[in-house]
């Protein structure tokens, strides 16, 4: 059984890398380059650097279409199977759009934007100069003292190029705003020399220091490789992750077609489960790469850069507490548990847009919510479906994963109403529920409602094969049954040259 299911595995790999290569010499796609996939970010970083009060105001408009027309072309026509079989293509595109505008036209960043950067500053004291321990002839007498101090400030956007081209380049990396005024709200308290208006009233506990975070972030590296090898084994088995969605489960899930829905129910676990280790397992290199290095060789860290790179309080946890998900069930668990990456520019675009409505409208906070919760979802919508467009496979990208998030406001609206009319009938009768029922039924409509609509996503991930893709460059489970320890055995990137200047350069296979 096992040997019967790495053939197969290994066929639908080599079939897919065929069907790529067949539709690019037949021109129904064309592969991505290098530079056309970092061409998106480079186009931002250019606009920004120009200051708006000289040609900015006029190259950034251009600028904005440009990375529109790039990003677009290389939805429509660019494919590759690295990044879970060419979804992280389409995914990265939207979002780049999106964060482009949130940078060139829905903020000012020169006006607005500040960013927390390590400076030296120079003290003079006094000291009493002092001979075998009495004082000299001149024991009156004091010599100056200089003592260079390192601290933390704000630097607005800088009027010389070479500090301006550091500040708009960590500005374009930062979406969480670690170390940026924009920062979101779910980071780690700032240092009370950088927020004492804040600081006597914060509710967040103390900031981990260096050493915890980074044993922190290797002990969730740790686990999540674990889970990413074995969750690799169990979809490797089974033929529903490939496409093959009818197909039953395996040996020892056979038994699950028996009971309505529970085939569907393990299929969306184990996929949800996978996007979870997934993430973590990326995010945990963060902390572990940084903080580490710059913790190990601190004079090197600040020759390279003023950011100030051994703090720990850069480098919050991805995801919040799971407490959440109890307190505040469905809502809790998109706004405050799930991974933040993208909010401020969900955020920014929610505001853009409720800027252009009249103040009747957007002065209403019921109606301003409502924005802010449709905008976010229907642009992770629109990211995640483009996505699965750019996949090589039958996908679904507007039923399938884009339908998935829209339906999550629908499922928050439900549970607010639910649980209002819930508490306040049991209240009116002097029965207020406690706070574990409240958890429980929290937690029972979550997972009800993600299990009811995850299959669509999960469907979609299947028939795009997502999971052709080897997150791990080592399998210590498929090296112990002899399948071969290494993973990554064919390469990620190869020259290309179509005979025009557009084709030309290193491909991502």
């Amino acid at each position: 059984m096992a040997d019967y299911a790495f053939q197969r595995y290994e066929r639908i790999v080599l079939n897919t890398q065929i069907q790529l290569e067949l539709l690019i010499q037949q021109g129904e796609a064309k592969p991505l380059l290098l530079w056309h996939a970092l061409l998106p970010l480079v186009l931002p970083i250019i606009a920004l650097l120009v200051p708006r009060r000289t040609w900015g105001w006029l190259l950034r408009p251009i600028l904005s279409v440009t990375t529109l027309s790039v990003s677009l072309e290389i939805i429509r026509y660019r494919r590759v199977l690295l990044g879970a079989n060419g979804y992280m293509i389409g995914l990265i595109m939207v979002w780049w759009l999106v964060w482009s505008m949130t940078l060139l036209v829905f903020n000012d960043v020169e006006r607005d934007f500040r960013r927390i950067v390590r400076t030296r500053s120079t003290t003079v004291g006094d000291k009493t100069v002092r001979q075998n321990g009495h004082a000299s002839n001149k024991e009156h007498k004091q010599s100056p003292v200089t003592r260079d101090t390192e601290t933390l400030v704000w630097k607005p956007y800088p009027q010389s190029l070479l500090p301006r081209l550091g500040w708009v380049i960590a500005l374009v990396l930062n979406m969480r705003g670690p170390d940026f005024s924009f920062r979101i709200s779910s980071l780690d308290p700032l240092p009370p020399l950088l927020d004492p208006k804040h600081h006597s009233a914060i509710k967040k506990p103390a900031c981990p220091s260096a050493t915890i975070r980074l044993r922190a972030a290797f002990l969730r590296f740790f686990i999540a490789y674990l889970a990413i090898d074995f969750l690799k084994l169990i979809i490797i088995w089974d033929p529903y992750f490939f496409g093959a969605l009818s197909a039953p489960p395996p040996f020892p899930f056979d038994c699950f077609p028996a009971i309505p829905g529970l085939v569907s129910v393990y299929h969306s676990i184990v996929s949800g489960t996978a996007v979870y280790f997934a993430l973590q397992y990326v995010t945990s290199l963060n902390p572990i790469f940084f903080l580490g290095l710059s913790s190990a060789f601190p004079n090197a860290s600040r020759a390279l850069t003023v950011t100030p790179l051994d703090a720990p309080w850069l480098y919050a946890d991805q995801f919040g507490p799971i407490t959440a998900v109890l307190d505040d069930g469905l809502a809790g668990a998109w706004s405050k548990w799930w991974h933040q990456i993208f909010r401020f520019g969900f955020v920014s675009t929610s505001k853009w847009l409720i800027s252009l409505l009249p103040s009747t409208l957007s002065s209403h906070r019921s109606i301003r919510r409502i924005i802010i919760t449709l905008v976010a979802f229907g642009i992770s919508g629109l990211m995640h479906g483009s996505g699965s467009y750019t996949q090589i496979g039958e996908t679904r990208p507007f039923s399938g994963t884009f339908l998935f998030f829209f339906l999550q406001p629908v499922g928050i609206s439900i549970q607010g109403l639910c649980s209002r009319i819930i508490v306040t009938s049991l209240a009116r009768h002097g029965l207020p529920p406690p706070r574990w029922l409240r958890r429980f039924g929290n937690v029972t409509f979550v997972l009800g409602w993600l299990l009811f609509t995850g299959n669509r996503i999960a469907d979609d991930f299947a028939n795009g094969k997502m999971w052709l893709t080897e997150p791990l460059p080592f399998s210590l489970l498929r090296g112990l049954m002899g399948r071969g320890w290494v993973c990554w055995r064919t390469p990620w990137f190869e020259h290309y040259d179509d005979g025009t200047f557009w084709g030309r350069g290193v491909r991502i296979l």
